[in-house]
């Protein structure tokens, strides 16, 4: 990241609030305010982020998806595992946001009806967000319970950003995105039952996530499927057939065509380290 960000937490401290979920932490609290440049170039994102625009307009660019623009009011929530690039857009951008670390964090965001490049306009929070500083950046905030304080009013500002983003009309969205990431969790990808579960019919579904500007849900379990599979290929800890089945492949035939075709390797070649 650049010089022109202000690092208000300088290390990871779980938040009292999530109780249950002991693997997420808050690794930086921090702003950027800066004029029309490149922000963050080619930088792989290892943890959850999540920027909100206040002023100008910020475009982020991906080595495996479509860009888009995040516009002054809007949110943006991106988990780990892209190379991101981001430019800011006008001649003044402010931009505030949080990474999140911890083998829990995308699961959590899960958890509040956030999903992976969500994005939405929502009500400003100016007032909170200055207040959230105001904490980070006293004495009291460098205390352990200080942290605590800032984080658990993080957490309100992001579940009231998500009901607005419910209200202007992205309920079914985010039902939609959250059911698909809770079916590949469990290694189910189709979406016939998906599509049952939401009542609707395939072509409305992805016209959905189409007109929101997001990759089809199709698309969305093919990466998720390809990243997924290539992470456990590497981990060494599963039998090739265990992998396939995780990733919800029946076939190895299949499963082995569809790792060739979109990495250029076999399963077993990277396994080997390719």
């Amino acid at each position: 990241m650049q010089e022109t960000i202000e690092k208000w937490t300088e290390s990871p401290v779980a938040d009292a609030r999530l109780d249950g979920k002991p693997g997420v932490s808050l690794r930086l609290l921090a702003e950027a305010d800066l004029p029309r440049k490149t922000f963050v170039d080619n930088f792989y994102f290892t943890g959850v982020y999540v920027m909100r625009c206040y002023a100008g307009a910020f475009r982020f660019s991906f080595d495996d998806r479509d860009p888009f623009t995040l516009h002054a009011g809007e949110l943006v929530v991106v988990y780990p595992g892209h190379y991101v690039t981001v430019a800011a857009r006008h001649a003044r951008n402010r931009l505030l946001y949080c990474i999140f670390d911890g083998p829990d964090a995308p699961r959590f965001f899960d958890d509040l009806g956030f999903f992976d490049c969500a994005r939405g306009r929502t009500a400003p929070r100016i007032g909170a967000f200055r207040e959230l500083q105001r904490q980070a950046a006293s004495p009291e905030g460098r205390t352990e319970a200080g942290h605590r304080a800032a984080l658990r009013l993080l957490a309100d500002i992001h579940v009231s950003q998500l009901r607005d983003l419910r209200a202007n009309g992205r309920a079914f969205l985010y039902d939609a995105a959250y059911r698909i990431h809770a079916n590949l969790a469990k290694g189910v990808v189709r979406l016939e039952p998906l599509c049952a579960e939401l009542k609707t019919s395939r072509s409305h579904l992805h016209r959905v996530f189409a007109d929101a500007g997001l990759p089809s849900p199709s698309e969305i379990i093919r990466r998720e499927q390809l990243r997924l599979a290539v992470r456990l290929l590497r981990q060494e800890t599963l039998p090739i057939p265990e992998v396939m089945e995780k990733c919800g492949f029946i076939s190895q035939a299949h499963f082995s065509t569809f790792i060739k075709r979109h990495t250029g390797h076999t399963p077993s070649e990277i396994r080997r380290g390719a």
